[in-house]
């Protein structure tokens, strides 16, 4: 990235990983994020699993998973579609879907003919506590982020304002924003091309 950007990452979320048991009775799992890969494997060994397939909802979260157990299915992060895609090749099984409290449940809340099983492996909550410096781009990874950013600017002039996906931007959208930009694909290459792109040089708050 050109040497005049200077950006900060923030966490604007807590995250507290669950001590749980493992339900029994399902052929396949369903992670949507690598903290939820993190926490259900602090708690399962992968010999405890090692027959079930596993499905991730985009390839950050299939590359975490690969460090465990290999990944039959690894959608493209976009709810809907993956949704789409995954309900096809697990149609009538049994799926455990590994999420966290606050999750959107983007997937499993869209499928029909997939038996749900569902599985809180790790408590997300905003954080009112992190400071936001000061800049003129934000980009948001998730809701939660989302709307701890948007406590913390209480209605002071809108930034310029990317989402990482489709949620995220509606999350956005609910919490008062009047324009949100959204990359062609959830992922931080994509991000970085968008900023390109646009051609501003300034500072991001990511």
């Amino acid at each position: 990235m050109d040497s005049q950007w200077s950006v900060t990452g923030r966490s604007l979320i807590k995250i507290k990983y669950r001590s749980f048991e493992l339900p029994t009775n399902f052929s396949w799992m369903f992670f949507y994020s690598q903290h939820g890969v993190r926490a259900f494997f602090k708690n399962v060994s992968s010999a405890a699993v090692k027959d079930v397939k596993v499905g991730a909802f985009g390839p950050k979260t299939a590359a975490s998973i690969e460090a465990h157990m290999p990944v039959h299915f690894i959608g493209n992060g976009k709810g809907v579609e993956v949704a789409q895609a995954f309900e096809v090749v697990a149609a009538h099984e049994r799926v455990l879907f590994a999420r966290a409290q606050n999750s959107m449940r983007s997937v499993q809340s869209r499928v029909s003919t997939i038996h749900t099983v569902d599985l809180v492996v790790y408590d997300n909550e905003v954080d009112l506590s992190s400071g936001i410096p000061e800049h003129d781009w934000a980009v948001l990874t998730s809701p939660l982020n989302a709307k701890t950013y948007m406590h913390h600017t209480k209605g002071t002039a809108e930034k310029n304002l990317v989402a990482i996906g489709a949620s995220t931007a509606q999350a956005l959208y609910d919490l008062g924003a009047t324009k949100v930009i959204v990359p062609d694909n959830p992922s931080e290459e994509s991000i970085v091309t968008l900023l390109l792109q646009c051609d501003i040089y300034h500072t991001i708050a990511s």
